[in-house]
């Protein structure tokens, strides 16, 4: 429990709990809007052709900036794209709302990619500081975290009651409701992704200190080996005395 890069990425987690809210606006706005479903899939295709790029330009950005800057400057340029989407949407723009999501998934997969870099992180330092890596230890997080994402799960719901959704989803043909409707979903899941993204403002081990890290945790085995061997070794000197006397 004294690993704060472990209270960190855990916090940062439980915040990033509502960032998929506006993933079906896209769809709702070809059924609703613009009354175009049958190109739904072409617009989805389309925003999501960036995740190839988007993974072979992480580790050069990573080399560039480094991982912390890398993963917070995609986190924030993320949140700022929101406001394209919220354009597309109140302009009634599918180019504008693909345009917003095929950028947005350009930065949002580095992002997401370096979560799996920092847990990696976190464990070499936890190893660092315990001599145990606890990769099991995760569970007892998700006791904590559980509670307060259901938590959060009520906020969507309460906000849309409170603006008129009904369980009659008809009224979203109605665009003086459905464009609140959805900007609704645009405006939390990009206060989801900023306030996840806040806790990497505070994680100060960067790639110099993890590679020391590495480094002490690669002497600490060679030492354990070799005190391995030694012990063996002697066990087995003690083992031949009785034949030979």
């Amino acid at each position: 429990m004294r690993n704060k890069y472990l209270w960190l990425t855990n916090i940062s987690g439980i915040l990033y709990t509502l960032n998929g809210v506006a993933g079906p606006v896209l769809s709702w706005m070809f059924v609703y809007s613009l009354k175009m479903e049958w190109a739904m899939g072409i617009a989805t295709a389309v925003a999501g052709l960036s995740s190839t790029p988007a993974n072979l330009m992480t580790p050069w950005l990573v080399k560039k900036f480094g991982i912390r800057n890398t993963y917070i400057w995609c986190r924030f340029i993320q949140v700022a794209l929101f406001g394209v989407l919220a354009l597309g949407v109140m302009q009634s723009s599918m180019i504008i709302y693909v345009l917003g999501a095929l950028l947005m998934s350009i930065f949002s997969t580095p992002a997401n990619a370096l979560n799996k870099s920092y847990a990696s992180i976190v464990w070499d330092y936890q190893q660092y500081i315990s001599n145990e890596r606890l990769d099991g230890f995760m569970g007892v997080f998700t006791y904590l975290s559980t509670p307060i994402g259901l938590l959060m799960g009520y906020i969507l719901p309460f906000l849309l009651t409170r603006n008129g959704l009904t369980t009659d989803w008809d009224i979203l043909f109605d665009l003086s409701i459905s464009k609140g409707i959805f900007i609704i979903h645009i405006v939390v899941a990009a206060a989801s992704v900023l306030l996840s993204a806040i806790p990497f403002l505070f994680f100060d081990l960067q790639e110099d200190g993890h590679n020391k890290i590495i480094e002490e945790l690669r002497k600490r085995a060679q030492q354990e080996e070799a005190s391995h061997q030694e012990e063996q070794s002697h066990k087995e000197a003690m083992s031949t005395e009785p034949e030979n006397a």
